[in-house]
């Protein structure tokens, strides 16, 4: 983890500006007590799972910035490292538009990328990810893959979930059993520098969905819930999170909203009211 690598290089007792270059997802906890010993930390990120299109995703990465700079850490959103300055050892960072960031330390987070050299070499079809079916076979018969390596339907997913719902799979077809794996509901939940951000689904949205959005400045809450087909197909919440597991079962279970619908947005217990009602 992030402190794991400070205090293993002893870095809180004399770092003063901290770079990081955030270009995953990454769980950026708060230490008041180090906040207090030391100057802002400066943080250019050129993607985070809120900010990546539209002016409603704008507004969440706006706010979830607002909240952490209130911890006396410094944010700088679509910064693009361009090149890192000092002799011995790091002493500034440039960023492409030309700005100057004065650090002694930096610290990358750069998410996964899979690895297909093996399959490449082997012959076995390669895309981003080594390609796989709906069993997680590969393009030679019985060999298979799964988890961060593997490309199915044209997606790669970098977290730990899904990896263990192909195994379920590929463990019934190896068993003989029927069974199709249709691809993940991602989800993630966060804690960047104490504010809670959770994401999932399709949250980005697609043609024909629909998007219903609530942002709270003053309590320091955002939430973004994507509708298509009368069902919720993605969700964005930041700062209040308590619903964040409904939402995600609503998802995954796709269970139309009629009922619900107008309620939703205001968290499990008034929806399920209301549905009761």
């Amino acid at each position: 983890s992030f402190w794991d690598i400070v205090y293993t290089d002893g870095l809180a007792e004399f770092y003063f500006n901290l770079q990081i270059d955030w270009r995953g997802l990454v769980s950026f906890p708060y230490d008041p007590e180090l906040t207090v010993t030391s100057t802002p930390i400066a943080c250019s990120q050129n993607s985070l799972v809120l900010h990546g299109g539209g002016k409603d995703s704008i507004v969440s990465a706006e706010l979830l910035k607002s909240l952490v700079e209130l911890k006396g850490i410094t944010i700088l959103l679509n910064a693009n490292t361009a090149r890192f300055h000092g002799e011995t050892c790091v002493e500034g960072v440039e960023l492409t538009d030309g700005r100057q960031i004065d650090a002694d330390a930096v610290i990358f987070a750069a998410g996964i990328r899979p690895s297909i050299s093996l399959a490449k070499e082997a012959g076995i079809a390669v895309n981003r990810g080594i390609v796989v079916d709906d069993v997680m076979q590969t393009g030679e018969p019985d060999i298979f893959a799964l988890g961060e390596c593997a490309e199915h339907r044209g997606i790669c997913y970098g977290l730990v979930e899904p990896a263990y719902e192909q195994a379920r799979v590929l463990a019934r077809h190896l068993a003989g059993r029927p069974v199709s794996y249709n691809g993940s509901v991602v989800a993630t939940n966060l804690k960047v520098s104490g504010v809670s951000v959770f994401s999932a689904g399709d949250f980005m949205g697609s043609d024909g969905s629909e998007a219903i959005v609530l942002n709270d400045i003053r309590h320091g809450t955002y939430k973004k819930l994507v509708i298509s087909a009368g069902r919720l197909t993605g969700a964005v919440l930041v700062g209040d999170v308590a619903d964040a597991l409904w939402y995600l079962e609503l998802i995954r279970d796709r269970k139309p909203l009629v009922v619900i619908r107008s309620q939703m947005m205001f968290g499990r217990s008034l929806a399920l009211a209301s549905e009761a009602a």
